[in-house]
């Protein structure tokens, strides 16, 4: 039994064994790659943690085997080859992920070709948008028609507009952005619908993008009766950090979930540096908002109780049981992925990101609002 076939094994052990064994596999990255993918197919370790170091390899030489695995006929190793490209920054991955636009497997290309970061995708992934809001099944969707589908139509178009818009906007473009707001209150009679999860897809959409409506979008989901939408309207609400946002959050409507509370409390302790814990109670929270709110001031994007500070939300990743749910806020926020499958064994992720501010300190503004490092203007909320 050679190295790579033991750490393949390993993936197999406890917690604490497979992530060491993760990383080892990470860094042997195109001599450890074969064998990785003969693995997922065979089962020969756990599937999902060798499809995390798949995507985890930054070798350029695994590059042409994930190009190749896209025609697999294992779909674990087949989704693992799409985001491993997509992170791999390679300019060799473009042509086979844009050819994927338009197919079965658009949602898988359309992500991947966001996290590649290569701004050619960009007229092809407005051609896909385009696409589906001209069809003429659709067109009535994104012009507020939200009953007007046919019950013949394939709803998969839909649920895959979100993901194109969100990988428009980590290339730095919104031109279709506008439209996730219709999208977000859509709705069909058919009872085989899967019109909440569309809704639920286009309001976590939101999350990435500052269009006109987007407040009043969000309101609407606070408010949605299916719960995964209303929790991504409150991480969107988080996302915004301004002062209406805000008060969205203090105001919210008792909940019979439990998580949406929770998520509720969470994120207003995150913008504003107060625990509700205690007491997430409505009263408590609007009592709250009426005597605070004058601390606040329009055309701000607040963290922790005052103007957003993006060193101190890095600080945060010495909190192993935030690093993950910051690293994510980082990434819309600066367009930069500072985590890493090494980062189980030290703390990588808040030195990479400590060392990235040091060169972008001044490219960002104390309170400025930003998705994915540009910034944006709280005035087109309304």
């Amino acid at each position: 039994m050679n190295e790579i076939t033991s750490l393949i094994l390993q993936t197999r052990a406890d917690d604490i064994t497979a992530k060491r064994a993760m990383a080892r596999l990470v860094v042997a990255g195109a001599t450890a790659a074969p064998q990785v993918m003969e693995a997922i197919r065979s089962g020969a370790g756990m599937a999902w943690r060798l499809c995390a170091v798949l995507k985890s390899i930054r070798d350029s030489d695994v590059v042409p085997l994930l190009i190749a695995a896209l025609q697999d006929p294992n779909a674990d190793l087949v989704i693992a080859a799409f985001e491993g490209l997509g992170n791999s920054g390679d300019s060799r991955a473009l042509a086979p992920l844009l050819q994927e636009l338009g197919g079965r497997r658009q949602t898988l290309a359309a992500e991947a070709l966001g996290n590649l970061g290569d701004g050619r995708a960009i007229p092809a992934l407005l051609r896909a948008a385009d696409e589906i809001m001209r069809d003429p099944g659709f067109a009535p969707v994104f012009q507020g028609q939200a009953g007007s589908v046919s019950a013949e139509v394939d709803e998969s178009s839909l649920r895959d507009f979100p993901t194109i818009v969100i990988a428009l906007a980590k290339l730095g473009n919104d031109e279709a952005a506008t439209a996730l707001i219709p999208l977000s209150q859509y709705r069909s009679d058919d009872a085989y619908s899967d019109d909440e999860v569309i809704r639920t897809n286009a309001v976590a959409g939101v999350q990435h993008v500052v269009v006109p409506g987007t407040l009043a979008c969000l309101q609407r989901a606070l408010a949605d009766p299916y719960v995964e939408c209303r929790l991504n309207a409150v991480d969107a609400l988080f996302y915004l950090g301004s002062k209406g946002a805000i008060g969205e959050l203090a105001k919210a409507a008792w909940d019979p979930n439990g998580a949406f509370s929770t998520r509720v409390e969470l994120r207003l302790r995150d913008l504003t540096g107060t625990d509700f814990s205690a007491d997430s109670s409505v009263e408590r929270r609007s009592a709250w908002w009426s005597a605070r709110q004058g601390q606040y001031t329009d055309g701000i994007c607040y963290r922790l109780g005052h103007p957003m500070d993006i060193s101190e939300v890095i600080e945060l990743l010495a909190d192993p049981h935030q690093r993950s749910t910051i690293l994510t806020e980082l990434r819309i926020v600066t367009g930069v992925g500072f985590g890493s499958l090494l980062d189980e064994e030290a703390d990588m992720s808040q030195h990479r990101a400590q060392e990235w501010w040091r060169g972008r300190s001044g490219s960002f503004t104390r309170g400025g609002l930003y998705k994915y490092g540009r910034r944006q203007s709280l005035d087109r909320l309304s």
